[in-house]
């Protein structure tokens, strides 16, 4: 026992995990909104927790160098699945971002979020790190923007800006010279109208409602539901299964994007403390195990992969409230959707490779 436990890595942080993926799982029963009935979305969750159980178990055991070796390579076929889902995906909520595969769908563009790190990490150490020359950044710049563009091309929006910040803030960690970022900066002002003409109708929408326009029964609908919930759910919330913006419908992707909501509403801001103080124990246990990495590649792999998570937890939950433009980002852990559960775990998996054998 104590031999599959020390395989497993940092046995806290996994703890955290699988209370919020528990968390996550009773809000998508909630989400359904009828007692006694499990829905096929709460039943997908539930087979993917423990298949993640299993995932972490998996590369926990595995050494991370071979992982990153692949990194390139498999980052690759990822972005070739990215293409075939524009040509062949399947289409749901606006946006051709799935693959089918019988009673499961993938999302590659979760699964981005993982390979991105590891062919940039890959390319670094091999490239890089001893000789560092202006057409290797500028490779490693174009692989960044170039799979931000195919998943915003989808369109996903939140996941693309994700893959884009996350990319750009682990490549000026690794050293990307400071002319460069100027020159990008400058760029993207100058270029911000042409950006705009780009952007689909109703995200530009999203971004105007976000700027204080739109009308609370059309553009606004969803941000203005959420505050309610938010708003109604007080100290101690309604109660579980409770939540009336939830079960009379008037809340908007209750179980994906806006279940910070469904949270609020039915547990209140005792729960949603508790909600954040989990993420908070995660991110402050994965700074202070990064300390005590002694390789640059594996501080940079995991600080790489752990990007992501943290991007969506303050966007996820700052979307929900108003404070930042809804764009589409699920709240790990606790949204529904396998792909995002699956990603989550993975990356959880690697770190505790590495953190497993640097301690």
């Amino acid at each position: 026992m104590k031999l599959y436990i020390k395989k497993l890595g940092d046995i806290s942080l996994i703890i955290y995990l699988l209370i919020l993926s528990l968390i996550g799982i009773i809000l998508i029963y909630s989400a359904n909104g009828i007692e006694g009935e499990v829905s096929i979305f709460c039943t997908k969750q539930i087979i993917g927790f423990f298949s993640g159980i299993l995932i972490i178990y998996f590369l926990s055991s595995m050494e991370y160098k071979t992982i990153m070796a692949w990194g390139s390579l498999i980052h690759y076929l990822i972005l070739l699945l990215l293409i075939l889902t524009l040509i062949k995906g399947s289409t749901a909520m606006g946006g051709r971002r799935w693959i089918g595969l019988g009673f499961f769908k993938i999302q590659p563009s979760e699964l981005a979020k993982i390979t991105l790190p590891l062919c940039i990490i890959h390319y670094y150490i091999s490239n890089i790190i001893n000789k560092p020359k202006f057409n290797d950044w500028i490779k490693l710049i174009g692989i960044v923007f170039f799979t931000a563009l195919i998943i915003i091309k989808q369109p996903d929006l939140g996941s693309g800006l994700i893959i884009l910040s996350s990319g750009m803030i682990l490549l000026f960690v690794c050293g990307l010279p400071r002319y460069i970022i100027y020159f990008m900066l400058s760029s993207a002002l100058i270029l911000a109208p042409l950006l705009w003409t780009v952007l689909h109708e109703y995200q530009k929408k999203r971004i105007m409602v976000f700027l204080g326009h739109g009308s609370v029964q059309k553009e606004r609908y969803q941000l203005e539901q959420s505050k309610i919930a938010i708003g109604s759910g007080g100290f101690l919330g309604k109660g579980f299964l409770k939540g009336t913006q939830k079960n009379l419908k008037f809340l908007p992707e209750n179980r994906t994007d806006f279940i910070f909501s469904v949270l609020a509403e039915e547990l209140g801001f005792l729960g949603v403390t508790a909600v954040i103080f989990i993420y908070i124990l995660i991110i402050f246990r994965f700074l202070i195990k990064f300390i005590f990495i002694d390789e640059i590649n594996a501080f940079l792999l995991c600080f790489g992969l752990v990007l992501p998570f943290i991007i969506s937890v303050i966007f996820n939950i700052g979307m929900v409230v108003g404070l930042l433009p809804v764009v589409g980002i699920p709240l790990p852990c606790i949204s529904y959707g396998l792909s995002h559960l699956w990603g989550t775990f993975i990356t959880i998996g690697i770190i505790n490779s590495v953190l497993r054998r640097s301690e």
